[in-house]
Parts: C-alpha cells; sequence; structure tokens
C-alpha cells in the first residue's frame, strides 16, 4: 500500500508505555462469546466504536488478539472492495472513498488499513471531529500491540495479527523497514519475525489466521 499517512511520527511522543501483557488466545475468545463476561464482545465493541480511549487495557488486548479469530468477515486489502476504496483516494473522491470504507469498517473495524483510510479521508474534508475518531481507535490498535512485549527476543515479542498490522506497527513506531534484513520461521501457532540491522534486532510475532 502506496505511504499515504505522514501522521505516524504523532505516534511516538503519544503511545504509551506499559507492562507487557499475557496473551492467551482461548481465554479471550471464550470471554468474548461469554455474555455474562465483562469481555463479551458487544460490549467491547459499543465501546471501541462510541469511546475507543476510554477502553482498558484488558478490554483492548482481548477485543484486538481473541475477536481476530472470530470475524467471519476479514478485509483483504488485495480485494477489489478495498482496491476501490484506495482508488477513491488516490482520485481525491475524499466522499466516496469514505463511503466504501465504511462498508469495509462494518465488517472489519479493528482493520488499520481501514482506519488510515477513513482518518485521512475525513482529515482531508477538513472534518477533524470524525478524523480524531479513527486516528484513536488506531492509536487505540497501536498501543494495544506495544504492550504486547518489547520486541527485543522471542519470549519478548511484539504480537500481531497479521503481516500488515505488523508493518503498519513498526512504521508507527519509526522503524525503517527498507533498513532492515527480515528473517522469519515458523512456529505453531503462527511465525516469529526477526528485523535485523547490525547488532539491533526486532522480534514480530505475526498470530495464525488458522483456527
Amino acid at each position: 500500500m502506496k505511504r499515504i499517512f505522514t501522521f505516524f511520527s504523532l505516534f511516538l511522543a503519544m503511545l504509551s508505555f506499559g507492562q507487557e501483557e499475557k496473551i492467551d488466545i482461548p481465554i479471550m475468545e471464550a470471554a468474548l462469546k461469554n455474555p455474562q463476561s465483562p469481555y463479551y464482545m458487544e460490549k467491547l465493541m459499543y465501546n471501541y466504536k462510541g469511546l475507543p480511549m476510554s477502553m482498558g487495557n484488558d478490554a483492548a488486548s482481548y477485543l484486538y488478539y481473541g475477536s481476530a479469530q472470530l470475524n467471519p468477515s476479514k478485509v483483504d486489502i488485495f480485494g477489489s472492495e478495498f482496491i476501490q476504496s484506495m482508488e477513491f483516494f488516490r482520485q481525491k473522491k475524499y466522499e466516496d472513498c469514505i463511503a466504501s470504507t465504511l462498508k469495509l469498517y462494518a465488517k472489519d473495524p479493528l482493520n488499520m488499513d481501514v482506519l488510515i483510510l477513513l482518518f485521512q479521508s475525513y482529515n482531508e474534508l477538513g472534518n477533524q471531529e470524525q478524523a480524531a475518531h479513527y486516528f484513536s481507535q488506531l492509536r487505540l490498535v497501536i498501543e494495544t500491540i506495544k504492550r504486547s512485549g518489547d520486541g527485543k527476543s522471542e519470549a519478548t515479542a511484539f504480537v500481531v495479527n497479521s503481516i500488515r498490522d505488523e508493518y503498519i506497527f513498526l512504521d508507527a513506531m519509526g522503524i525503517k523497514l527498507k533498513e532492515f534484513q527480515r528473517n522469519a520461521k515458523i512456529l505453531d501457532d503462527g511465525m516469529m519475525d526477526i528485523w535485523s540491522k547490525g547488532s539491533l534486532s526486532i522480534y514480530v510475532k505475526v498470530l495464525s489466521s488458522e483456527k
């Protein structure tokens, strides 16, 4: 995806810091499906769509990691619908882009590519309130990933749901991936990417998309 967003430098000053959080997908999925749980998905999604930055760290983690396997309607950035949204944006047809992208958002509201398009389009139209709303949702997802580890070892790797999330997250962290060499190895529950540049290594675990 063409680098159409230049606002990520803001994250370097705005991202919060916290302890690394344990990610247990089966426990998260069970809680999300339980109407009696404080992490019931409908409750979390309501908060996420309404006031994303009011969500606690645990709630955000359950929603991001736990719901990934439960969503049957994930957006394919190589699919015709997303490509059409991107084309509207390139043509500066921002209202058309928003209308098209909101349909994708309804299917996959935590998709970072979708959130970026909505933020950028509303920002270009001068609708700062809506732009800020989708920026807040994007920031929530990135902060959640940042709390998953420190990226300094396999045991403390950053954890993401997809390769696209990995690239967007690292970009938000100011990592210039073109300067790094990537090595990957397959894990039982996903894949470990090791990005190396001299003596610096960054570890990112990409969770499997299969049940």
